[in-house]
């Protein structure tokens, strides 16, 4: 079922047509009755089917820019992109820089030395600077602007199967903040 449901959603998803295989077109139909149950309990009735387990939580990138009094200028998660195709490339980005901070403070907690190897210290730099030169684009020449503040947050679900539906909580995961000289 996992197979043609992969299949078959690729093809809707490319807007070509609704392809049947052949073998399994009859036996997993989503309008069948008695297969609802398992559909929803193994969760391939989702966008992620079998693989929603091993899928991470949501992440997103969020920038505040401070003037000189300490005033908010501005808060926002889009780093100016406007083309649709810079907006897409972009929303994997949070999860990539989250799974590399999460790699290195894992080296990091298995260095038995007390002095941070040069691996993990120039790790930690490349995250810095990275989130360092992608403030520095949103800020571009706004003089006004003193300093920014940029948070790599997680989205933490709410568990359904508590019964309450809540609003998903977000989660700080690192937050840098940067002077502009």
């Amino acid at each position: 079922m996992s197979f043609y449901l992969c299949i078959s959603s690729y093809y809707k998803v490319k807007e070509s047509k609704d392809v049947d295989v052949w073998v399994l077109k009859d036996i997993v139909k989503f309008s069948n009755r008695n297969l609802h149950p398992y559909f929803v309990f193994t969760g391939i009735n989702t966008g992620y089917g079998f693989f929603g387990t091993s899928v991470s939580t949501q992440k997103f990138i969020e920038m505040e820019r401070y003037d000189i009094n300490n005033k908010l200028l501005e808060s926002s998660d889009n780093f100016g992109f406007t083309t649709v195709t810079g907006r897409i490339r972009y929303e994997g980005f949070p999860t990539h820089i989250s799974n590399f901070i999460s790699e290195t403070e894992e080296m990091a907690a298995k260095d038995s030395t007390q002095k941070k190897s040069k691996d993990i210290k120039l790790r930690e730099d490349y995250a810095y600077k990275l989130f360092k030169h992608l403030g520095k684009r949103a800020v571009g020449n706004d003089t006004n602007t003193q300093y920014y503040i940029i948070r790599l947050c997680t989205i933490i679900p709410h568990d359904i199967w508590q019964g309450q539906i809540t609003k998903n909580k977000v989660y700080v995961e690192k937050e840098y903040k940067y002077y502009i000289k």
